[in-house]
Order: C-alpha cells, then sequence, then structure tokens
C-alpha cells in the first residue's frame, strides 16, 4: 500500500494533478530496470549535500525529461528537473559537493527518487550524516545486490554537471592523403601513410576531447576503424594530422569516395562547415600526394604531405630526387614535371638533335647557331674555293669560271651562277651579206633615227640589268688579284 501510494505522488507530480483527484484501484506495474542510477550521495544535519548519479548504458542519454524528487516520510519535498546529456558509463552530481544547499532544497529528506516517464528509482537515506557510495562487485559493476556503504569524505567525486556539445567548433579539415606512397622501412616520410589534417582556425586553443573525426558516410556507423578521438589542445593556427586509429592501428581511408567531418564528442552534432566530399582520389599519377585545401585561393588541389604545417603546393624536383616520395624513377625518355610530379617523354625541347660542327645551341631559342670562334677547326677549303663567313661552307671562287667552257655566241656566263644567260638585247645574225649604205639625205636621216632607237634600247638594257652590270664591276679588281 505504501508502494502505491508513492507511485501515486511521482504520477501527481509529473502530471501536476492533485493526488487526491487520482483514483487509483490497481497497483501500478513494476518499472523497467533504471539506466540512470543513484550511486552516491552525501547528508549533514540539514539535509542532503548532492546526489550522484551514473548512465549504467551503452548509449548517451537525453536526461530533459528526468526528475529528482525528494521525499519525507513518503510525501514529496521537492522535484528539481534535469537537463543536458548523461554520457554512457557517465557521472553527474547534483547539489553543492561542499556542503551549501543551492542547487535543491533538500532538507529533511529521507528518500530520493531519480525518474522519468518510464523509469523511477528510490533510494533510502541513513539516519546518519555522512557520505555514502554505491557498491560494486568484484568485476567493478553495479549489481543488484549492491548496497550504499560509507565513503571516505575527502575522496574526489566522479562527474559533474550534464553533458553539452559545443554549439561550433573551429576545427576545419584542410588535407586528406587516402592514396600513400609504396615505402620501404623504414618509412618516415610523410606520403608513406594515410592521415587526416586538422587546423584550428580560431584565436583561441581548442580542447580535441570535446570533439570527434569521422570518415566514410553517414549511413555507416560509428566504429573504430572510421572514429577517431583525441586528447591534444590546438593552439591557435595550429595544424594536427590524424595518423592512427584508437587502437593504434594505420588509417585505412577509401580513395575511391568518401567524406570526412567533425562531430562532437558524442556524436550527438556533426559541425556542416566541417563537411568534405573529397571524392575520388585514388589517381595513381598522384600516389603519395595529399589532397588539400588551399587557404589563399579555397580550392582543393594535389600537395606535397605535410603533418603539422601548412599545405605546400610546390612539387620541387630536387626534393623528389632524394626519395622524399619515394616514387618510382622516370624512364630514360622521360623526365618528371616540377609542377606536377608526373612523368613526361621527353619532346625535342628536352632531346634535340646535336647541332653541326661550327655551330652551337642558342640557349634562348634552342637553335643551332654558326659559332665563328670554331672555324679554325674546321676542314680547309679547296684551292679554288672560299669559307663563307655566315654559313661557314666553302664555295667556288671568281676564278673558278676560267674552267668552264665558253659561252656560245649570243650568251655571257653569270658571274654568281657561273652559269650561261642569254644576253638580252644582242642582235641576231645577219642572214645576207651586208651591203654599203649610199650617202643620201634619206639615207643620213635613217642612220640617225636608227642611232637614236638603239640608244634609247641600250638606256633600257642599262637600266634593267643595272644589279647585274654593278655586281660584274665589283669583280673585276678579285680577277686580277687572283691571276697575280
Amino acid at each position: 500500500m505504501k508502494k502505491l501510494l508513492f507511485s501515486v505522488l511521482c504520477l501527481s507530480l509529473i502530471s501536476n494533478t492533485p493526488v487526491d483527484a487520482l483514483a487509483v484501484t490497481t497497483q501500478s506495474p513494476p518499472l523497467p530496470d533504471n539506466p540512470v542510477k543513484i550511486v552516491g550521495y552525501e547528508k549533514d544535519d540539514v539535509g542532503v549535500v548532492f546526489v550522484q548519479l551514473f548512465n549504467d548504458s551503452s548509449t548517451v542519454i537525453n536526461i530533459d525529461s528526468w526528475h529528482i524528487i525528494t521525499k519525507l516520510k513518503g510525501s514529496v519535498v521537492e522535484s528539481m528537473a534535469l537537463h543536458g546529456w548523461l554520457k554512457a558509463d557517465g557521472y553527474m552530481v547534483i547539489g553543492d559537493i561542499e556542503g551549501a544547499d543551492e542547487a535543491a532544497n533538500f532538507n529533511e529528506a529521507d528518500e530520493i527518487v531519480v525518474q522519468s516517464d518510464v523509469y523511477n528509482e528510490a533510494i533510502g537515506l541513513v539516519a546518519a550524516v555522512g557520505r555514502f557510495e554505491l557498491s560494486k562487485s568484484s568485476a567493478g559493476n553495479y549489481t543488484k545486490t549492491s548496497k550504499f556503504v560509507p565513503a571516505n569524505p575527502e575522496s574526489v567525486l566522479l562527474g559533474g554537471d550534464s553533458y553539452a556539445y559545443p554549439t561550433n567548433t573551429p576545427l576545419r579539415v584542410v588535407s586528406v592523403l587516402a592514396n600513400p606512397a609504396k615505402c620501404l622501412p623504414p618509412a618516415t616520410e610523410a606520403g608513406c601513410r594515410e592521415f587526416i589534417k586538422l587546423k584550428n582556425i580560431s584565436g583561441e586553443p581548442v580542447d580535441m576531447s570535446r570533439f570527434r573525426i569521422r570518415v566514410g558516410h553517414a549511413n555507416v556507423a560509428a566504429g573504430i576503424a572510421n572514429t577517431f578521438y583525441r586528447d591534444e589542445v590546438l593552439q591557435p593556427g595550429q595544424y594536427m594530422s590524424v595518423v592512427q586509429r584508437d587502437d593504434g592501428e594505420s588509417l585505412a581511408l577509401p580513395a575511391s569516395s568518401g567524406g570526412v567531418w567533425i562531430e562532437d564528442e558524442m556524436g550527438l552534432k556533426v559541425y556542416p562547415e566541417t563537411v568534405y566530399d573529397y571524392g575520388d582520389i585514388s589517381d595513381n599519377k598522384n600516389k603519395g600526394n595529399a589532397w588539400s585545401l588551399n587557404e589563399k585561393t579555397g580550392k582543393w588541389q594535389w600537395s606535397v604531405p605535410t603533418l603539422e604545417s601548412e599545405n605546400n603546393f610546390t612539387l620541387p624536383l630536387a626534393t623528389e630526387a632524394v626519395g622524399v616520395n619515394n616514387r618510382t624513377p622516370c624512364r630514360s625518355d622521360q623526365y618528371r614535371n616540377p609542377e606536377t610530379g608526373r612523368c613526361r617523354l621527353k619532346t625535342a625541347k628536352t632531346a634535340k638533335k646535336p647541332c653541326s660542327i661550327g655551330q652551337y645551341r642558342n640557349p634562348e631559342t634552342g637553335r643551332c647557331k654558326s659559332a665563328t670562334s670554331v672555324a679554325s677547326s674546321l676542314k680547309p677549303c679547296a684551292a679554288n674555293q672560299v669559307r663563307n663567313p655566315e654559313t661557314n661552307r666553302c664555295r667556288a671562287t671568281a676564278s673558278l669560271a676560267k674552267t668552264y667552257a665558253p659561252c656560245p655566241e649570243g650568251k655571257e656566263r653569270n658571274p654568281e651562277t657561273n652559269r650561261c644567260r642569254t644576253v638580252v638585247g644582242s642582235p641576231p645574225a645577219a642572214e645576207f651579206v651586208p651591203e654599203a649604205a649610199k650617202k643620201t639625205g634619206d639615207a643620213f636621216i635613217g642612220w640617225w633615227a636608227l642611232g637614236g632607237v638603239g640608244m634609247l634600247a641600250l638606256g633600257r638594257l642599262g637600266w634593267e640589268w643595272r644589279n647585274e652590270i654593278r655586281a660584274a664591276i665589283s669583280k673585276v679588281p678579285a680577277f686580277f688579284t687572283s691571276n697575280k
């Protein structure tokens, strides 16, 4: 009957309905085992100083609908609503553990009840003052046979306030390496392992224990392979990388597709500003490189792997030559692009045909150019040849024309090509015997007209052949000099 009255009183408190207005006809069925247990309290000569709660389950519990109820001789003294979350295997302390009764008025209470809409657990307080705790089994668990026993009043209490997740996070994902290089031991280079790099973008230190890092997809339950916890304090602007799972094993990040994001430590809140879908980064050409955020441009691109410093977007050839990223050497007909780190075929600019003797390659144009300084090392020209100073080639001198057969009548030898060519304007041979002209007045006039026409023809020929005549005259001194 006493239990029935107790149940009615609790129901009255929750529903705000007077006890005498409830028709009690049957005894309430027993409630299931309470996952939130009272495991400790302290009492003085005035009342209860504090109550210690424990979440005896494997999941975090929202305690917004829970109450702590105190009773005196079966009557409700006070009810205090709880708020927040209680971690799995976590403790929570209600009241002032130093003795001042500020959080709740538990004066003269002789029974304490922790209650929700579903669960109900009550403990009776002993008359003596002091601190008491619920005993544990030899395995370190609370059982149905556990009893309250006196505790050391100087012992440190486990727990504090209820859990509340941070409203936001200053952590950001700035680099992911999911396709490491094949390295031989000791593999100490950053490109030899998979990692996730974070940065604190705020001006305040961040307690990493308040958050956890997730990879993969949201529809996959959190577990040891995709959920990682860290205890470091990350200073403003500082970088840190996750390179191992919590059990010490190496990360195994999905490279073909996936995402990475940050949650609060209990997984109650996902921070959308940290979610990044890195897509397919399994490109073998960038094996051992990291897919990273360029903070200057806001774009993601390939970078040199770094674990605790800012992202490096240069791939220096000298660094790769000593095996920092343990890349496979390029073939003999290839070279490594210093910007992309990829092996490329050598083009004409990198494997050109050697220049001829007497030439050198212009470093600006890449073309072969004559080197006059090496002319002395060339094979001497023949006796009837001279060397062209522009091309360093041997060519015939003007005296060579004397060895040619004479040109036919009406033709002349071109001094530049040594070929016979027709003399323009020369009259053809007459087919009759010329006779003496008669000295008449008409004949005299005819000769003057013929002379005028001839002068015009010669002037015309001189104008058209002015360049050839000038060239022939310029070679006359050389002709006489060569005969000496």
